[in-house]
């Protein structure tokens, strides 16, 4: 299978999930597995954060051992993201949108390693037992990503969960 093709079915699993969701999706075109850093990748997301103008920015904290690269990546461009907002005399790079301070920065990791033990510095609480089947149900859409052999993961984010 090509990578356009995997790419393809990549962005309708997540479109799919989303519509479970009743979120609505941008996809920014910035690269799978070869996301860097970069002042283009940086205006892109900034540019969408004063379009829509969010209070609260969710983003990955760290690096996720054994997992993609790509999210230390952008961690990176959301951190410089979220700056390059609500900076002023930047017109050329923002076609003419206002500035935009955003409120809150959250950042969460991926808690699916075996030695993780509770709370700690990145984490909050939000009961979602109301939500939780809603969840599972749009993580299913992503048979590429979790095929039957990782099954095991809807029992640990059902843990996590309750």
């Amino acid at each position: 299978m090509s990578q356009r093709e995997i790419l393809a079915i990549r962005l309708a699993e997540a479109e799919q999930a989303a519509q479970r969701l009743g979120v609505k999706r941008i996809v920014l075109d910035l690269p799978n597995r070869r996301l860097f850093d970069s002042f283009e990748a940086r205006v892109k997301l900034a540019h969408l954060f004063r379009l829509h103008r969010p209070k609260l920015v969710l983003g990955l904290h760290a690096k996720t051992p054994m997992a993609s690269p790509d999210h230390w990546q952008a961690m990176q461009i959301t951190d410089a993201a979220i700056f390059f907002s609500r900076l002023s005399k930047w017109d050329e790079h923002f076609d003419g949108l206002p500035v935009h301070a955003i409120e809150k920065q959250i950042y969460y990791t991926l808690f699916f390693e075996s030695e993780w033990g509770g709370a700690g510095r990145y984490q909050f609480v939000s009961d979602i037992s109301e939500t939780l089947p809603k969840k599972l149900d749009a993580i299913r859409c992503y048979k590429t990503q979790f095929p039957p052999a990782k099954d095991y993961i809807y029992e640990r984010v059902t843990a996590l969960a309750t």
